[in-house]
């Protein structure tokens, strides 16, 4: 287990996914992509510095961890685009209203990288610095927090509205990287149910998109059946990470 090592891996994975987006370099989707996963993964890292140690630098890794919120959200619109253009081409559709949009929204991210990207990841040399000044890892605060959470709502009822939908899915996938900034393994039927959600929140920004793909509906009516059919055992393996990372063994 080298924390340090994978904390200073992931700000190189972004570095190189940034340079590549301002200088139109290597796959654009798959930078994209890498940019987003990293800033997810980065923030992960903030929360457990900040939870699991007492450190000086408390705001510091709050402000970083914003900073990178912001850097994912900006990029958004541009992933979903992409995602709409993989399924416009899928399903033989016109691409072209989607590939303006792209081309566009490809030149407002490669400004935003340009003026931003540069501070962001000199600021990002502190936290590895400040990984690398502590010891052998306690329980994990904020997995142990994200569980509590995520058991106490959603025991009561499953997901119903977008916006449920649109909580848990944000609540597992924050679970999922904190689990990985500590080196440990995400239960895989938690892992697999957010994936599921993340399709369903793709399904849901195709209509932002105003894609007409014929068997959306029947697709995305399919996809919430199945995840309300895992619900329970999702909640199964939820508990059981809890009562892991309670005795240590998660």
């Amino acid at each position: 287990m080298n924390i340090r090592a994978d904390l200073a891996e992931e700000v190189q994975k972004l570095k190189l996914a940034i340079h590549g987006l301002i200088a139109r370099s290597g796959d654009r989707i798959e930078n994209l992509h890498q940019v987003r996963v990293s800033t997810r993964q980065l923030r992960a890292f903030c929360w457990v510095l900040r939870h699991d140690y007492k450190t000086s630098q408390t705001q510091k890794l709050k402000s970083l961890a914003k900073q990178m919120k912001h850097l994912g959200a900006a990029l958004s619109y541009g992933r979903e685009l992409d995602v709409g253009l993989e399924w416009a081409e899928k399903h033989h559709l016109n691409t072209k209203p989607i590939q303006a949009l792209r081309e566009q929204e490809s030149k407002q991210i490669r400004l935003f990288l340009s003026r931003r990207g540069p501070k962001i990841l000199s600021r990002l040399e502190t936290l590895t610095d400040l990984w690398g000044q502590h010891g052998p890892l306690p329980a994990s605060k904020p997995a142990d927090h994200l569980l509590r959470k995520l058991l106490y709502k959603w025991q009561k009822s499953q997901p119903k509205s977008k916006k449920d939908f649109h909580r848990l899915r944000i609540s597992i996938r924050n679970l999922v990287y904190i689990f990985k900034a500590r080196c440990q393994n995400c239960p895989p039927q938690v892992a697999k149910y957010q994936k599921q959600l993340g399709q369903l929140h793709d399904f849901e920004s195709f209509k932002k998109l105003k894609l007409s793909i014929p068997s959306l509906k029947k697709e995305r009516h399919k996809l919430k059946k199945k995840i309300h059919r895992k619900y329970p055992r999702f909640l199964k393996s939820l508990s059981r990470a809890k009562s892991n990372l309670t005795h240590g063994n998660a």
